[in-house]
């Protein structure tokens, strides 16, 4: 199968589908009725929210249009491969497929909203916010949630006042109004002072003609799969479409569960059993800091980059949620403090996720302390920041629709700015949506496994690298992972990107994507669980069956195996089958996946409901040719499992303890 990609778009194809197939090869094409139906894009600025439970989801986006291959049709319409190598193939289906459609439900809406006044109508009170900083002889588990705001600096009749710290949270009222404050908002800074030492030697590098360092921004965005990009993310799916200087990997498999063990991998290099495995200090024990953790943000710092953490969520953070967190701030503008007082004062609504922070998104805030960052920044120092959103997407696919103008508007404001040209930003993703009913069927377990993402680069790149671009094009339908941006991380890092370094993990895994990935890898051979591998192919497999009930008898004991030292969990018993799959041994595609032994083994992907507690899981089970079963790697919680696990700390065993 031949790809085409970029300008190249054959006659009669929208350039919107440059992220798509074009098939030359074994399939033959044939022209059907575009999907080409619009639907109201939300537009988020303010605090109310209005929610529509319909099951009707949104008719296809333009973005979303596909010319189809005759194929056969197995669990929805099969539109080829999103990667098709000898050792890889990753199926391509419409995002509203009909096995899936009914639960592509519409999000919920966001109510404008104003305010009416005028400056020196106002009297407002800024207070200066500081983070409460505790010593490594001496902290506690609250380390990195404290924090303390000034005494009110009055404001009145328009007058200003000099905020010396990173954020300060603003009340402010009518002039001579004993009512309530009307506004509230926290605004934030970046103040260069304690960055001096960097900004004198990046001055010392512009007076000796050195090549000058890239900005490099990770913008994450929690649980969101490409096909869901496509589904409510329209306008921005379209954006990164059209932009030449964009790049979608397609086959870019997750290598763990959840946002932490794939995260890791990406800024760290390893996954947390790894880093446990070297003895680290910061995964030692179960409520240790993680402050002496590898993260790429410290050889950033050391090649004189200003770093920049914020996350738009501080309760769920990636090291805070059951976690400790940090008992020094670890980088040089760190927004924790200021974000945890904003779901405090401005977090709207106030019973669930905070989807607004005063008048904009959660999500709005942390683009725009990128936009800040880098106009406040860049001219002084390269800028290395580390961004994070997860209060739309965590639980819910659909939540994400109001993202896509506010993303779209970043993405466009970033693009026309100066920074464009001297900044590399990776859009990307931890996972798909672990929970909910679309994930129990195929085409939500596929999407699990295949997050977005996409890298932003200067649009001069292309021309300056020619050679490192054209395997980066390539390596767009080849099969990778989250080790694979780690060392393309290093290559930035070291400014390599004419020549890559091809520097490894600390486990020595990993490629740049710099280098062009080769057409023989597989799932194992990069370390990618089966369990995750979304390479396999399979089919439904009878749940009556002898084989599957004994698979779904294997798992459950696996499942009670893990908590079997945990008395205070309640031992759990299969009641229900609710699907299984039976993974297809091909020879072209699944040699090597599990070492060659395919050809004796049976494998069943099953998935199970357990008593008491109602708990669904997924897990991979193998029959060996001495009909001896085993699980394979690791055990899928795909519903949620709220306040049932409270009397384990255990963050791996929540999933799947039950307590007594």
């Amino acid at each position: 199968m031949a790809l085409t990609r970029n300008n190249d778009v054959p006659p009669g194809r929208s350039n919107v589908d440059k992220f798509s197939p074009v098939y030359e090869g074994p399939f033959e094409v044939k022209r059907i009725n575009e999907i080409a139906v619009t639907y109201e894009l939300l537009h988020v600025n303010t605090a109310t929210v209005a929610t529509n439970e319909s099951e009707v989801g949104p008719p296809a986006p333009e973005a979303a249009r596909l010319r189809l291959p005759t194929t056969s049709q197995v669990d929805g319409m099969h539109l080829g491969y999103l990667i098709d190598t000898p050792s890889c193939r990753m199926p391509d289906y419409d995002p509203y497929d009909v096995s899936i459609k009914k639960f592509i439900k519409k999000p919920f809406k966001v109510i404008n909203g104003t305010y009416d006044v005028t400056l020196d109508s106002l009297s407002c009170c800024v207070h200066e916010v500081t983070r409460t900083t505790q010593s490594f002889k001496k902290f506690d588990a609250n380390c990195d949630n404290k924090y303390k705001t000034s005494k009110c600096h009055l404001i009145v009749n328009g007058t200003s006042a000099e905020v010396t710290t990173d954020g300060a949270f603003v009340v402010c009222s009518k002039n001579n109004s004993k009512s309530k404050p009307f506004y509230k908002n926290v605004h934030y800074f970046f103040h260069t002072e304690k960055i001096r030492d960097k900004i004198a030697t990046h001055k010392e590098r512009l007076e000796s003609s050195e090549a000058l360092p890239l900005n490099f921004i990770l913008m994450g965005i929690d649980s969101t799969f490409r096909q869901n990009l496509r589904r409510y993310f329209p306008e921005t799916f379209k954006f990164l479409s059209d932009d030449p200087s964009t790049l979608d990997f397609m086959g870019y498999n997750k290598v763990a569960d959840n946002t932490d063990v794939n995260v890791s991998p990406v800024i760290m290099g390893n996954r947390a059993e790894d880093l446990m495995s070297f003895k680290l200090d910061c995964y030692k024990k179960q409520k240790a800091n993680f402050d002496s953790c590898p993260f790429i943000w410290k050889n950033f710092s050391a090649q004189g980059y200003a770093t920049v953490y914020s996350e738009d969520a501080p309760s769920m953070g990636l090291y805070h949620f059951n976690k400790i967190g940090f008992v020094q701030p670890p980088v040089d503008f760190y927004a924790r403090p200021y974000m945890l007082l904003s779901e405090k004062e401005i977090g709207h609504p106030k019973d669930v996720n905070h989807y607004c922070y005063g008048l904009q998104a959660s999500t709005e805030v942390v683009y725009d302390q990128i936009m800040r960052a880098l106009d406040n920044l860049s001219d002084d120092v390269p800028v290395f920041g580390y961004f994070w959103s997860a209060t739309y997407t965590h639980g819910s696919n659909q939540n994400a629709a109001p993202l896509d103008k506010p993303t779209l508007r970043f993405l466009e404001k970033f693009t026309q700015s100066s920074h464009r040209n001297d900044t590399i930003l990776l859009f990307f993703s931890d996972h798909g949506l672990r929970f909910g009913d679309i994930r129990s069927t195929y085409l939500g377990a596929l999407e699990e496994r295949l997050p977005f993402v996409t890298m932003l680069f200067p649009p001069w790149f292309k021309d300056e690298f020619p050679e490192t671009w054209r395997n980066l094009l390539t390596n767009q339908r080849r099969l990778t992972n989250n080790y694979d941006l780690h060392s393309t991380l290093l290559d930035i890092l070291h400014g390599a990107y004419n020549a890559s370094l091809d520097l490894k993990t600390p486990a020595g895994r990993g490629q740049s994507l710099f280098l062009e990935v080769p057409t023989n890898r597989t799932c194992e051979s990069i370390h990618i669980p089966w369990h995750y591998c979304a390479c396999q192919s399979s089919l439904p497999a009878n749940i009556h069956s002898s084989e599957v009930k004994q698979a779904a008898q294997v798992l459950t004991q696996a499942i009670n195996k893990l908590i079997e030292e945990h008395p205070e969990c309640s031992r759990l018993e299969i009641k229900e089958i609710i699907s299984a799959r039976e993974y297809l041994n091909h020879e072209k595609f699944g040699e090597g996946t599990v070492k060659k032994k395919l050809d004796k083994w049976t494998t069943y992907s099953v998935m199970i409901e357990t008593t008491p507690g109602g708990g669904h899981f997924e897990g991979s089970v193998v029959k060996g040719h001495n009909k001896s079963w085993k699980v394979l790697e690791d055990i899928s919680r795909i519903n949620l499992y709220g306040n049932q696990n409270t009397c384990i700390e255990d963050t791996e065993l929540k999933k799947i303890c039950h307590c007594r």
